[in-house]
């Protein structure tokens, strides 16, 4: 069994839409356009490119029929040099106390 990285849109900014503003609801960004008068350009904010905007890996540890045998997911993942590890009970595993 080997995790799944989801595809997500990689957000930029809507270039086709300069002159508008935008929400992109999938990433959660918001694009907001200013015209510059007499320029026939546009200041454009993007919050994805704000302090404090936290991308999303989505990743599918499973398949979709999970293993009966199936007892626990180790999830290990290194992000820029830092390693986060989280074990996952499967949703097959007895929970405590429920014999």
């Amino acid at each position: 069994m080997r995790p799944v990285v989801l595809a997500t849109w990689k957000h930029g900014f809507q270039g086709a839409c300069a002159d508008k503003s935008a929400i992109l609801v999938e990433s959660q960004v918001v694009q907001e356009s200013l015209r510059i008068p007499g320029t026939g350009l546009n200041l454009v904010y993007h919050s994805s490119r704000a302090a404090g905007y936290l991308s999303t890996i989505q990743l599918q540890l499973t398949p979709e029929v999970i293993p009966q045998d199936l007892k626990l997911i180790h999830l290990r993942i290194t992000i820029e040099g830092i390693l986060f590890e989280k074990p996952i009970q499967s949703s097959n595993s007895p929970t405590p106390g429920t014999d």
